[in-house]
C-alpha cells in the first residue's frame, strides 16, 4: 500500500494541468489506436478463433481505485460501460473468459497482493492452455 503522504502526491499530480494534458493526451492515442482497431475489423467476436484469453478486470463496486483507496467507489453507469467493454474483450475468443476481482481496482490488479495473485494466476491459466495446445498439434 502507498503511504499517505505518497498517495497525497499522486492525487495532487493528476489533478494538475501537467497531469491532465498527460491524460488527455494518453487517452487521446489511446482513442486513435481503437479507432484504426475497429477500422480494421479488429475488434469483432471471435476474432481470435479459440485462441486461451483471459480478461482480468477490477470490481465495479470498488471502481479504479479499489485496494489501492480504501473510500473507492465506482460509479454505476461508468462502470457499466467499463464491465461491457471487458466483456466485449473476452469475446474477441470463443475460449476467453472473464476475471472480475472482487474488491480490486485497475493498479491494485498489480501492486495488491492479493489482487496480484489472480493476476498471475489467470497469466499461469493462459500459458498452460497455450503450451498444452501446442503439445497437442505436435504429437498428432
Amino acid at each position: 500500500h502507498f503511504t499517505e503522504a505518497l498517495r497525497s502526491r499522486f492525487v495532487d499530480e493528476q489533478l494538475s494541468p501537467h497531469g491532465m494534458e498527460a491524460m488527455i493526451a494518453e487517452h487521446g492515442s489511446q482513442r486513435v489506436s481503437m479507432e484504426y482497431m475497429q477500422s480494421q475489423d479488429l475488434l469483432k467476436p471471435g476474432i481470435l478463433g479459440s485462441r486461451p484469453l483471459a480478461v482480468v478486470t477490477r470490481d465495479p463496486l470498488k471502481g479504479a481505485g479499489g485496494r489501492l483507496y480504501p473510500n473507492a467507489k465506482g460509479d454505476g453507469e461508468r462502470e457499466a460501460v467499463h464491465q461491457s467493454l471487458q466483456r466485449e474483450l473476452a469475446a474477441l475468443s470463443s475460449n476467453g473468459r472473464l476475471e472480475v476481482v472482487k474488491g480490486a481496482g485497475h493498479g491494485s490488479l498489480l501492486f495488491v497482493e492479493q489482487d496480484a495473485h489472480v493476476t498471475a494466476r489467470c497469466i499461469c491459466q493462459v500459458v498452460t492452455q497455450v503450451l498444452d495446445s501446442v503439445h497437442e498439434h505436435t504429437h498428432r
